[in-house]
């Protein structure tokens, strides 16, 4: 345009958007590393962005200078405490301030009168040219914990994983509450500087602030919050109201209690809270939003805005400045004194009266998380529209306090909120590295010390056999001189460890075949049968040994590795598989009973004849046929791998005479229909013997438990 130029409109309002649409992006690009990682909480971010831009950094955004800026850090910090109290009632759970009402009173009424006190006589002592009234209306800013600042630790990775939910459930309601709660302590100083008597003050205190503000506020939110809970059900059953107007309306429901009651001139603050919890009381609505995150991400865009907002506005100068009577080093010594003194000592020790504290240092932890944030911005806002000419009128009483405290509020309530904002942003990610190495020097020790570390190790796929209880070092067949049916441990009707649901160690909710069916325990002779995964089936014992344990051997071995082993354990050799067996009595041609198989020391004795017993399991092992999980063990039928077993260079195989025949026989489980196979060998000409000695054994035993060995003969076998 010709004789013309562009004027551009940067007016403190352009800029204030267009830094924080930026930081919103940026920031949130990186966001979930900021939170989840590095646990540094949004509003330590954003007062720090905002004091990089503030006046005492680069100086774009400057809110301090701006005409209303007491008015716009009044409202603006009303609505966000607003929002956040009632989300903080719409998140608690069922009823909850009626079930923890003894703790929330304890917290509200004496916990917080002795913060108010306390902060008041540290401001009087460090801070001069100020009585106690004028100190006590300064305390009852800070008074109050800040819902903002405590999401860090009732909110997030780091509260899901180390806060318990009682805990987090009372700092937010107690952040909720005590927000509204905090002008019965500002009203009732500011009362006595400006009432001519005391009597005056108390009278105007119960009445103005109990009666009015209070007791109206609550009965306003209950009222309001109950009849939009009937309101929202009944809009949502006749499927009247949307799905955005339905997650948006507790953000509506804050902005109504604020703006009704605000023009009532009560509690605006308690009245959003008592709203929100009526409101959700029957966790009907909490339900319904809970994938929303509609309120989360309100609260987000809220507390950034706010926090750049407040970092901007800290008056670093007037720190220092002596006209005031401030000094960096008092105002570092107040700062650590009232966030050291002002509630951690009073929270242990009302710990006994506090039924939602079980341990002092929960009471430890709730309470140094009481942090000073946005709440006390606003009562400092508060105080000074409360001693602003308009409102004190001509011929004051006590004009010069009330015009001290005046002068002196707003820059000491910003660095206690600055100080907060550093110490308690900082405290969660130092408590994260805290919890970190404390338990990764916890686990290293325990791997060095710990008993239970120094046994054995058992892997996936370990071959673990066990046998009957010992006496003196043999077995119970041995000792006595005959077969006595030994319940192995766990063998309660057929169930061996491991075997309860059918779940095997390393086999979690998988319920295959080879769970359930016969396995050979390459220990056991034949005769035994294991639980679990496919063993090797080509492996037999080499030698009768007795490397076989017993729990009775594994409680001994943790006893003695307790008291301090004498030489290192001996870690057993890996096997194929993972599997828990009990052995049957063998019987020889002649029907004898004998623990072992003859001319074999530790199983089945390889003979010149028939065929590969190991070979014959492998072929009927139902699971070989559907799992197959060690295929390169499994040999086939071919003439050339026979040819290749029986020319006895391998000690994996074992034979049995040729006039053997194999009797196979499937049944049917009746517990959960899994197929099983066994199979077994017997000589022809035996067969008339072993079926009449079953038949009797069956008769005798009928009366017995289903884990007895005769039982488990009589079904291995059964004519097919």
């Amino acid at each position: 345009m010709a004789g013309s130029a562009i004027v551009f409109e940067s007016t403190p309002e352009h800029v204030a958007y267009a830094l924080l649409g930026c930081f919103i992006m940026v920031f949130g690009l990186v966001s979930l590393f900021v939170k989840e990682k590095l646990f540094i909480s949004e509003a330590f971010v954003s007062t720090v962005f905002g004091i990089i831009i503030g006046p005492y950094v680069i100086g774009i955004f400057d809110p301090a200078g701006w005409k209303d800026f007491d008015l716009v850090t009044l409202e603006f910090t009303r609505i966000v405490i607003a929002i956040q109290v009632m989300a903080a009632g719409v998140s608690l759970p069922r009823s909850y301030v009626v079930k923890e009402r003894l703790s929330l009173f304890m917290i509200i009424v004496p916990l917080m009168v002795l913060m108010w006190l306390t902060s008041a006589l540290l401001i009087w002592v460090l801070i001069p040219n100020l009585d106690f009234v004028q100190a006590m209306l300064i305390g009852a800013c800070i008074a109050p914990t800040d819902p903002v600042l405590s999401n860090s630790v009732v909110k997030g990775r780091f509260a899901e994983k180390h806060v318990p939910p009682r805990i987090r459930y009372i700092l937010s309601a107690e952040s909720g509450i005590n927000d509204g709660m905090g002008l019965p302590f500002l009203f009732l100083a500011l009362y006595l500087l400006r009432e001519p008597s005391t009597g005056t003050a108390i009278a105007k205190w119960f009445y103005l602030v109990w009666a009015y503000q209070i007791l109206l506020s609550i009965i306003i939110g209950g009222v309001i919050g109950a009849a939009a809970r009937k309101l929202v059900k009944g809009a949502k059953n006749r499927k009247l109201i949307d799905k955005e107007s339905f997650l948006a309306f507790s953000i509506a429901l804050a902005l109504a209690v604020t703006g009704i009651v605000s023009i009532l001139a009560s509690d605006d603050l308690l009245a959003c809270f008592v709203a929100g919890n009526v409101f959700a009381w029957d966790d009907w609505f909490s339900n319904e939003i809970a994938e929303a995150h509609i309120q989360e991400i309100i609260d987000m865009l809220l507390n950034l805005a706010c926090f750049i907002y407040i970092g901007a506005s800290i008056p670093f100068s007037s720190f220092a400045n002596a006209a005031l009577g401030f000094s960096v080093w008092r105002m570092v010594v107040l700062a650590l004194a009232v966030l050291f003194l002002r509630r951690l000592p009073f929270m242990v020790i009302l710990k006994p009266l506090i039924p939602a504290l079980t341990t002092y240092r929960e009471a430890a932890f709730a309470g140094w998380f009481g942090p000073i944030g946005v709440g006390a911005v606003f009562f400092s806002k508060v105080i000074a529209m409360l001693t602003s000419p308009h409102h004190l009128g001509e011929n004051p009483y006590n004009l010069e306090r009330l015009n001290r405290v005046r002068e002196v509020v707003f820059s000491i309530v910003m660095f206690l909120v600055f100080s907060s904002v550093l110490i308690h942003g900082i405290t969660v990610p130092l408590l994260h590295l805290q919890y970190k190495y404390t338990r990764t020097w916890s686990r290293k020790r325990e791997d060095n010390d710990h008993a239970v570390t120094r046994l054995p190790r058992i892997n996936i796929g370990d071959d673990i056999p066990i046998r009957p209880p010992t006496v003196n070092g043999s077995t119970a067949v041995e000792a006595e001189g005959g077969y006595d049916p030994q319940r192995s441990i766990g063998y309660d009707n057929q169930r061996s460890i491991g075997y309860d649901n059918q779940r095997s160690i390393g086999y979690d909710h998988q319920r295959s075949v080879n769970q359930r069916s016969y396995g050979y325990g390459g220990t056991a002779p034949y005769g035994g049968f294991g639980i679990a995964g496919v063993p090797d089936l080509g492996r037999t014992s080499t030698s009768n040994n007795n490397t076989v344990r017993t729990l009775q051997d594994v409680v001994k071995e943790m006893k003695d590795a307790k008291r301090g082993p004498t030489s290192p354990p001996q870690s057993p050799a890996p096997r194929d598989s993972l599997s828990i067996s009990f052995n049957l009595p063998f019987r020889d041609r002649n029907g004898s009973q004998a623990t072992t198989a003859p001319n074999s020391p530790g199983g089945i004795s390889p003979t010149d004849n028939g065929k590969d017993v190991a070979q014959s399991l492998r072929e009927n092992h139902p699971a070989t046929h559907l799992t197959i999980p060690h295929a390169s063990d499994i040999r086939s039928d071919s003439p050339e791998s026979a040819g290749s077993g029986s020319s006895g260079n391998s000690p994996r195989q074992s034979r049995l005479p040729a006039t053997l025949v194999k009797i196979h026989e499937v049944e049917q489980e009746q517990d959960n229909g899994v197929v099983r196979t066994a199979s077994h060998d017997m000589d022809e000409k035996d067969r008339a013997r072993i079926e009449r000695e079953l038949s009797e054994d069956r008769g005798s035993h009928s009366s017995n438990t289903a884990s007895d060995a005769g039982r488990h003969l009589t079904d291995l076998f059964k004519q097919a």
